[in-house]
């Protein structure tokens, strides 16, 4: 079997992967240091992001899929401003397309040339370039596995498509069916959540802007900082700082960071927030009101000047202060409306129903409603939670995760994490995943 395997920063996996699978031809596009350290590290995300290693002559191989990726072109241009939004490039919308044939050209010939039939992924495909393997995989019709760590310690999942996400019935059991408990309140501990700063420059912001201004130098430091600028002028001026009044009927709607995977890999097109908030205006009693709140590590990226003009034409959405309590907005409201955000998972687990907009992992859970353009928010209100059946359908989600950590931001949360324990883990998991792919085809 010919594998292309894109990322896995926990760089043993890569290897252990191997150690396992001796007849499988793998390509590994890992990160620049990974280039530089293990020989069979062959290209990096860094490079490969802005076109820097697709320098060999054009190959004009698997053409015929060229217009079906090429409609997925959009999606494609989300993914690389997510990343090339925040001052560090500035490109015409045709250096955009460029690019995308560079990436298209790199991927084909790759595909061809190595015979590639499995492509597996360390997280779900939202970098950028990486999107172009997923979509021109997924056109030719090589198959597909994309792993992305869970929020429960040491979880991780594996789906074929974006869409797939938190439909895991389609999936194959990991591990033996275990009873579940979950106590019914709506706060989460979540240590991988920061407290919510002041609008203005934080410390992490302050630290971004200097490495700016010795990468790209001045001008392009200055740019960003007016744009911070404005960011927080809008954010100050746009939201309420009133006391608000949770005896009104009102739906809560909690503000994604972006940009972020949550919203740009799993959001659909309610990757924009706005269009979410603008359908549901639409679908609720014209006496209730939508209180919108930041996400406490937001910053100028996907909040300019027109977010904040569309924002205002809503009536009926009033954007509250990010330091206002949000178990408070949870427990009072009428329902919790997100696209794919936690706030849904803390509120059916509290006994509150959500109104989902993307493909959030628990979207299968009772309590839950996926967004349609026929929603009934009275149906919704009336719906009540059976906390056991939560816990039941949790504990069957959970059966089709496997151990391990396949992103390092969650070593965090793992107190008991071994880099090289869990390579082989991760690695004998991943290996079954891909020979259960193979064996259903």
């Amino acid at each position: 079997m010919n594998i292309l395997i894109l990322g896995f920063h926990v760089d043993s996996t890569v290897h252990e992967i191997k150690k396992i699978n001796p007849n499988w031809n793998i390509t590994w596009i890992g990160q620049e240091w990974q280039r530089k350290v293990f020989d069979d590290c062959e290209f990096s995300y860094e490079n490969l992001q802005y076109g820097h290693t697709c320098e060999e002559p054009f190959a004009g191989a698997f053409q015929e899929y060229y217009q079906t990726v090429f409609s997925e072109f959009p999606y494609y241009m989300r993914m690389m401003t997510r990343v090339s939004g925040d001052g560090w490039v500035d490109w015409s919308f045709q250096e955009y397309i460029n690019l995308f044939n560079l990436h298209y050209d790199f991927f084909a010939s790759l595909f061809k040339e190595r015979k590639i039939d499995f492509v597996l992924f360390s997280n779900l495909a939202h970098e950028g370039f990486d999107c172009m393997a997923y979509l021109l995989a997924k056109a030719i019709g090589i198959k597909v596995l994309m792993a992305t760590q869970s929020p429960f310690p040491n979880k991780f999942f594996c789906i074929r498509r974006a869409e797939e996400f938190g439909l895991f019935d389609k999936l194959d059991e990991m591990s033996t069916l275990k009873p579940v408990t979950i106590e019914k309140k709506h706060f989460k501990h979540m240590p991988y959540l920061p407290p919510a700063p002041a609008y203005g420059i934080n410390l992490k912001t302050a630290n971004s802007l200097w490495k700016l201004f010795f990468d790209k130098g001045p001008a392009r430091l200055m740019m960003r900082y007016y744009r911070l600028k404005a960011y927080n002028k809008n954010a100050l001026k746009t939201q309420t700082f009133n006391d608000l009044n949770l005896n009104l009927p009102f739906v809560y709607f909690p503000l994604h960071t972006q940009p972020e995977l949550s919203t740009s890999a799993i959001g659909g097109v309610y990757e924009d927030q706005l269009l979410a908030i603008e359908r549901l205006s639409k679908n609720i009693p014209s006496d209730w009101l939508i209180y919108v709140k930041e996400n406490p590590i937001q910053t100028e990226q996907y909040r300019g000047d027109l977010f904040y003009r569309r924002f205002k034409k809503i009536a009926n959405a009033v954007l509250v202060s990010n330091k206002f309590d949000t178990y408070k907005l949870i427990q009072n409201c009428k329902f919790v409306a997100t696209v794919t955000g936690t706030a849904g998972w803390e509120a059916i687990t509290g006994g509150k129903n959500v109104l989902v907009f993307g493909y959030a992992w628990y979207r299968q859970l009772p309590g839950v409603f996926e967004y349609n353009d026929t929603i009934d928010v009275l149906e919704i209100c009336n719906n009540i939670i059976d906390h056991k059946q939560v816990e039941s359908q949790l504990a069957i989600i959970q059966s089709k995760m496997a151990d391990g950590i396949v992103n390092n931001a969650y070593t965090a949360i793992y107190s008991d994490f071994d880099k090289d324990v869990n390579a082989k883990v991760v690695a004998e998991n991943l290996t079954r995943y891909i020979n259960n792919e193979v064996e259903n085809s």
